[in-house]
C-alpha cells in the first residue's frame, strides 16, 4: 500500500497476461467509433481502467473490451477528469468483488487525518472471574495519531483485565465492519504474540501478504507504507494459551473480518455468531494522477492453515440469535474447556 488503506492490505499484484496486440487494434477501432471523448478524460479513465485490468482479483473472469466499452460511455460528456468520477464507480460496481471503494481527492484527504468516533466504543469487563471480554470495534481513519490511541487503549484494556484468576476471554467483533485493520491487530497483538501474526492476503503464494508483528508495530510484508506503531509499552498476555471465543454477526466485514481470521486455526479458539458479511478480499490502494485513490480488490484473506476465505466465515457454533444467546453460549464453552 502507499502509505494507507481503507479496507485491508497491500499486496502484490500479478500482472495479468498482454492482450493479442491485432486484437486489441481491432477492438480500439470499434470502440473509437462508439465515443470519443477529450484527450485529458481518455487518458484519465484509462489510467484507471489500466488498474483495474491489471491488479484486480476478477482480472480473468472481466471481458476487458466490453467493460471499457461500458465505462466509457457512462462518462459520455465528461470534460475533465473529475467529471468521471461517478463512471470509475460504476467500473467498480462492474467489477462485482463488492469491496473496491473510490475516494476523491477530498476524500481522501478527509480521511486521513479523521479520529473516529469509535475508538470511545472500545470496552472490556470481567464476565466472571476467569472470563473477560472486549469489544472490539471498527477503526476508519489513516491517522498515526488514531492509530496509536486505539491500538494503546486495547493494550491496556487487556492489560488491566488480565489477572492471575484469568484463563478465558471473548473478543467481541460483532458490528465491526472493518477500515483499516492494523490498530486492530496491534491492539490485539499480546493474543498473537509472534513474529508473523498468521494471517495473510492472496493465494498463489503461501508466503504472500504476511503480516508481519515485532514487538511495537504491525506492517505487512510486500508493503510500501508506514507501519502501525505502538508508542507505549507492548502488553504480553499473563496465559498465551487462553481458550478465546470470538462473535460474529452479518455486520462483521472487510477488516473486522480480517480480525476475525487472525485467529482462526489458533488452538483453543472457537468462533459464535453469525456468517460474517463476504469482504474477505484483501484491498490495495492505487493513486490516480489527481491523486483520487481507488481502493481495489486484489486477493483474498487467507488464515493460518492457508484456508483461503472468499465468502466470508462461517462460525463454529452457529447462533442466530442477537441477544445474549451468543454471550451466554460462549460463557458455556469456555467453561468446559481445560486451561492449562
Amino acid at each position: 500500500m502507499i502509505r494507507f488503506r481503507v479496507a485491508t492490505v497491500l499486496l502484490v499484484a500479478i500482472l495479468c497476461e498482454i492482450a493479442n496486440p491485432s486484437f486489441a487494434s481491432t477492438q480500439e477501432k470499434e470502440f473509437k467509433q462508439v465515443v470519443t471523448p477529450i484527450p485529458e478524460v481518455h487518458a484519465y479513465l484509462e489510467e484507471a481502467l489500466n488498474v483495474l485490468e491489471q491488479y484486480s482479483v476478477r482480472r480473468n473472469e472481466i471481458c476487458w473490451a466490453t467493460f471499457r466499452e461500458e465505462v466509457f460511455q457512462s462518462a459520455k460528456g465528461a470534460s475533465c477528469p473529475a467529471e468521471t468520477y461517478e463512471a470509475i464507480r460504476i467500473a467498480l460496481d462492474l467489477l462485482g468483488d463488492h469491496h473496491s471503494v473510490f475516494l476523491t481527492p477530498n476524500e481522501v484527504e478527509k480521511y486521513k487525518d479523521s479520529k473516529p468516533r469509535t475508538i470511545k466504543e472500545i470496552e472490556g469487563f470481567l464476565i466472571e472471574d476467569q472470563i473477560a471480554y472486549l469489544k472490539i470495534p471498527s477503526f476508519a481513519s489513516f491517522s498515526a495519531e488514531s492509530m496509536n490511541e486505539y491500538a494503546s487503549k486495547v493494550q491496556n484494556i487487556i492489560c488491566k483485565l488480565d489477572t492471575n484468576q484469568v484463563n478465558k476471554w471473548i473478543i467481541d467483533l460483532r458490528g465491526n465492519n472493518g477500515g483499516n485493520m492494523a490498530p486492530m491487530l496491534l491492539g490485539l497483538a499480546p493474543f498473537l504474540d509472534k513474529k508473523s501474526i498468521e494471517m495473510a492476503f492472496g493465494v498463489e503464494d503461501p508466503n504472500e501478504g504476511a503480516v508481519l508483528y515485532n514487538g511495537s508495530s504491525i506492517k505487512f510484508e510486500g508493503g510500501d507504507f508506514d507501519p502501525c506503531v505502538l508508542s507505549s509499552t507492548p502488553y504480553h498476555i499473563k496465559n498465551p494459551s487462553s481458550p478465546i471465543a470470538i462473535l460474529l454477526d452479518e455486520k462483521t466485514a472487510s477488516s473486522g473480518e480480517a480480525v476475525a481470521i487472525a485467529f482462526l486455526g489458533k488452538e483453543h479458539t472457537r468462533t459464535f455468531g453469525q456468517h460474517t458479511g463476504g469482504y474477505t478480499s484483501g484491498n490495495s490502494p492505487f493513486f490516480l494522477s489527481d491523486r483520487a485513490l481507488i481502493c481495489l480488490s486484489v486477493s483474498y484473506m487467507r488464515d493460518r492453515l492457508g484456508r483461503v476465505y472468499k465468502e466470508g466465515v462461517v462460525p463454529d457454533v452457529i447462533i442466530e440469535d442477537e441477544g445474549a444467546q451468543i454471550i451466554h453460549s460462549a460463557v458455556e464453552w469456555l467453561k468446559q474447556q481445560e486451561h492449562n
